[in-house]
């Protein structure tokens, strides 16, 4: 766990990582962010979407302008459908979600759900 009091921030940031996290990783990185988040705070992440790949592949591996082992560790490419469903999962509603730098990349901000809002929603 990270040694951050409950309830402290309004925003955490995950700026291109969830590509680089396996399954463990990724319940601890959504499970801690949604303990340290005020009720209502926001995450914004950003992932490159499936598009992306044979192009980040292509510019890391044929051209050497990206570090190979940055693309080699990318574990999955994320689809907006995976994105909603990853976040309900960890107790999060999306507010917000755009692709950007023609659709290789994606925004995605969601609002902490509420244990209350939670009950009501199952």
């Amino acid at each position: 766990t990270l040694s951050l009091h409950d309830a402290l921030p309004i925003w955490v940031f995950s700026l291109a990582v969830i590509e680089h996290l396996d399954d463990r990783d990724l319940a601890l990185i959504f499970s801690e962010s949604a303990r340290i988040l005020r009720p209502a705070g926001k995450i914004i992440l950003t992932t490159p979407t499936p598009l992306a790949k044979p192009v980040l592949e292509f510019l890391s591996f044929r051209l050497g302008l990206i570090s190979r082992e940055s693309i080699l560790e990318h574990k999955h490419y994320w689809n907006k459908r995976e994105l909603f469903a990853l976040m309900e999962r960890y107790g999060y509603e999306v507010v917000k979600y755009k692709k950007f730098q023609f659709g290789m990349n994606q925004l995605l901000v969601a609002k902490k759900i509420s244990k209350n809002q939670t009950q009501v929603l199952k």
